[in-house]
């Protein structure tokens, strides 16, 4: 069922989902409700030369500046929930060197910056695969992303540590480290980035 739903992921078809998509959640909110968006990649990525991340559409790459300008910037949620599980998806929500000091920067120019910075928005959460550039990999006999499968079983319930019906971000990074604790190699160790939205809302 879900395949006759599905669409080829080009970009076109992606901005024209997420307008679809962003003026239902609108009237939601409009409407008084409170609404939880999920955006969720699962794919290749790679960095450009001035280190921006991307990743792979069926026609050209969906970019870390197509990310917040499209999605994150864009949504009308009250919350939104960003999961992407690509290889150098640190790229994809950080900067090389965010953190630093930014003194010699014009304010026009920090500004325009801090609309591609995650505290920007504190109703946005993040969780994604792997640390820095490491690599995320895929196992055929799932037919999907290691971490996407692990996320999954997190999200269904196996990650709630404490009982209470909800699963954090903090116990779903948990539980899928722990499901790679005993492998041997650790190039093959998922490591998990999580970062919640303000509000510390469940997954």
């Amino acid at each position: 069922e879900l395949v006759e739903q599905a669409i080829p992921p080009k970009r076109d078809a992606v901005l024209a989902q997420l307008a679809e998509t962003f003026s239902e959640i609108r009237a939601e909110v409009d409407a008084g409700r409170r609404v939880a968006f999920y955006f969720i990649f699962s794919g290749h990525g790679e960095v450009s030369k001035d280190n921006e991340g991307y990743v792979h559409l069926l026609d050209g790459r969906w970019t870390r500046g197509d990310l917040f300008e499209h999605v994150i910037a864009a949504s009308p949620a009250t919350t939104n929930h960003v999961v992407i599980d690509a290889c150098n998806a640190y790229f994809m929500v950080e900067k090389r060197g965010e953190g630093t000091d930014g003194a010699s920067y014009r304010d026009a120019v920090l500004r325009f910056l801090r609309t591609e910075e995650l505290r920007s928005y504190p109703n946005t959460g993040v969780i994604r695969a792997a640390t820095s550039t490491a690599e995320t990999h895929e196992w055929g006999r799932w037919e999907a992303g290691i971490f996407s499968h692990e996320l999954r079983s997190a999200m269904l319930g196996a990650a709630d540590l404490d009982l209470d019906g909800d699963v954090t971000y903090a116990e779903a990074a948990i539980f899928v480290e722990a499901a790679n604790a005993a492998l041997r190699d650790p190039r093959a160790r998922l490591r998990v980035y999580a970062r919640p939205p303000a509000a510390k809302l469940a997954l």
